[in-house]
């Protein structure tokens, strides 16, 4: 009977490592896992943990600057936005292929709150709300 290390993936991606501060790479990589390997939970998660550190990173600096018009603000805000979407699909493959994960969904909701504004993006967080109280035994 094989151990539990001899049954553990091939891809043991070291997402924290990979990391550091470049997103995009990052993300290519754990995409190039994912085309590799499209139903290891991992690699779907971690691209949407890296998608969701970008835009995290993006927001940051957006509350840095100082705007002189709606017009900027509202182009800056729509291009962060654009990234939180990206990491959308990737959590919800990831909460397919493991139905009981709250990290998974914890996500999702708090993504899909933040992007309440976008179509259907406000069914998707009373769902995903739903099911992450569910999991915590809360309703």
């Amino acid at each position: 009977m094989p151990t539990t290390r001899e049954r553990r993936p091939l891809v043991r991606p070291r997402p924290y490592l990979l990391c550091a501060e470049n997103y995009d790479e990052s993300i290519a990589s754990f995409k190039k896992v994912v085309e590799l390997k499209p139903d290891l939970f991992e690699g779907n998660y971690y691209l949407g943990v890296f998608y969701t550190i970008k835009a995290d990173e993006m927001n940051k600096v957006m509350n840095e600057k100082q705007y002189s018009s709606q017009t900027a603000y509202d182009t800056d805000l729509k291009e962060v936005n654009a990234v939180y979407m990206e990491a959308v699909p990737w959590f919800e493959k990831a909460y397919e292929l493991k139905k009981d994960d709250v990290n998974t969904l914890d996500f999702l909701k708090s993504i899909c709150f933040r992007l309440r504004d976008e179509e259907g993006m406000m069914d998707k967080y009373n769902k995903y709300n739903t099911l992450l109280k569910e999991a915590k035994g809360e309703e």
